[in-house]
């Protein structure tokens, strides 16, 4: 029988690699405890697990004060922790998060460090946002938007078009960008709305140049969707491009009437000059005109992978003031009305819709077959045997100590000759 295998590796450089491994020193398995991933009811909302874990520090490199530790000064707080488990040659993530406490122990005979760690939703619940007023839109689009405010290095310095386009030019032969007040807008006041040409490669492009790096990592994304009902069925990609040409393409979304997030990850060149993000047609697919609601970009490293399904309830007016973005977003994913919010075991949010679970492939697909049909046992006989009233009473019905039972003393009195009969019929006793 496969044993299962544990890893417990570290981010220490912020890469989101988590290239350093530690499994070694974990003192005990028995020690690396996750809980509270969830939710503790039906239709309640999931809270942050937690991770607790002692390591072996007899060298000290737990130790966070330690200079002459391995991991000085890289390991302290706030640093990403990730654990996995290998079983039957199959990965499974169990955590991913963040190290919130480190208290080490410093004995000679017991050097130990312990360890408490809590996934991103603690993260979250110490981040405040401000969201702009979405008008008319489903659970999933404002929950992206929430956690687009709360990663943390924004590169994109006029992200809705509140006041102009400034930043934004024509790429490929479209149209310039337009700033429009009416219609449908992902954020109030404004969206940028632009009209793409019969050619590959036709849409707008953001100067990012002098809030980002040479060499960077970036997560980009912008929120499009189709103008008018000619444009429903259209391609659109999202790129990382510098001046030494495209670095990353995202996947091509299909335009609808609703807005979609376009995403990609990608890194400038080392020697760039000039850096952009570009929102393109991704095939010759004839003149059309789509719009854009916002447009978001931050370190690599401060992006949240995400799995956010759209949602079916449609929210008429939602916006918040400085607010914890966890608390923010949990209230729309409960206006969901059966609606789950939490980040899995990789690190992944996760947003699940009322219907998640009825349409989930688990729910549509056997998982399981119960043979139902029985074994046949042998029939057992038993002898009937009457028993009396008496006896049963005799057997089962207590008696006061040295009472005798009727039954008991009609028999004596059956099988005993009367005491005359008996002196008549017995000879006298002699001595020996």
């Amino acid at each position: 029988m496969p044993l299962a295998t544990f890893e417990v590796k570290l981010d220490l450089d912020g890469s989101g690699a988590y290239a350093t491994d530690i499994t070694a020193y974990v003192w005990r398995f028995g020690s690396l405890r996750i809980s509270g991933r969830g939710r503790q009811r039906d239709l309640g909302a999931a809270g942050p697990a937690r991770l607790t874990l002692t390591m072996t520090n007899a060298d000290g490199r737990f130790s966070p004060k330690n200079t002459g530790g391995a991991y000085y000064p890289n390991f302290h707080p706030y640093k990403g922790i990730r654990v996995r488990a290998t079983y039957n040659a199959v990965t499974y993530d169990l955590f991913k998060g963040i190290i919130t406490s480190i208290d080490v122990k410093p004995k000679t005979k017991d050097a130990l460090a312990y360890i408490s760690a809590a996934d991103f939703m603690w993260a979250l619940e110490r981040t405040s946002v401000r969201l702009p007023l979405m008008e008319g839109h489903h659970p999933g689009v404002i929950i992206q938007r929430l956690l687009d405010y709360a990663e943390i290095g924004e590169v994109v310095a006029n992200p809705t078009f509140k006041d102009d386009l400034t930043g934004y030019a024509l790429v490929g032969g479209a149209s310039a960008p337009v700033r429009v007040t009416t219609g449908a807008l992902l954020h109030a006041p404004a969206i940028m709305q632009q009209q793409v040409s019969n050619a590959s490669g036709s849409g707008w492009r953001l100067t990012v140049t002098s809030t980002t790096t040479a060499g960077q990592k970036v997560t980009e994304a912008a929120y499009v969707w189709a103008d008018t009902a000619a444009a429903v069925g259209k391609t659109m990609v999202i790129r990382v491009v510098d001046n030494g040409g495209v670095r990353a393409t995202s996947s091509a979304v299909t335009l609808t009437e609703l807005p979609q997030r376009l995403e990609v990850t990608g890194t400038y060149d080392g020697a760039s000059t000039a850096r952009y993000i570009e929102v393109v047609t991704d095939a010759v697919e004839g003149v059309f005109t789509f719009r854009t609601g916002a447009v978001h970009g931050v370190p690599f490293a401060a992006a949240y992978a995400r799995s956010v399904e759209t949602g079916v309830s449609l929210l008429e007016r939602v916006f918040f003031h400085e607010t914890s973005a966890l608390s923010a977003i949990q209230e729309v994913a409960l206006n969901e009305l059966g609606g789950l919010f939490y980040f899995d075991g990789a690190g992944v949010a996760t947003f699940e819709e009322r219907t998640h679970r009825w349409a989930a492939s688990r729910s549509l697909t056997s998982q399981f077959t119960i043979d139902e049909r029985f074994k046949e046992l042998d029939p057992v006989v038993a002898e009937y045997v009457p028993v009396s009233l008496a006896a049963l009473r005799e057997r089962f019905v207590a008696k006061p100590e040295g009472a005798e039972s009727s039954a008991g003393a009609r028999e004596g009195e059956d099988a005993a000759p009367d005491a005359a009969g008996a002196e008549d019929a017995a000879p006298a006793s002699e001595s020996p």
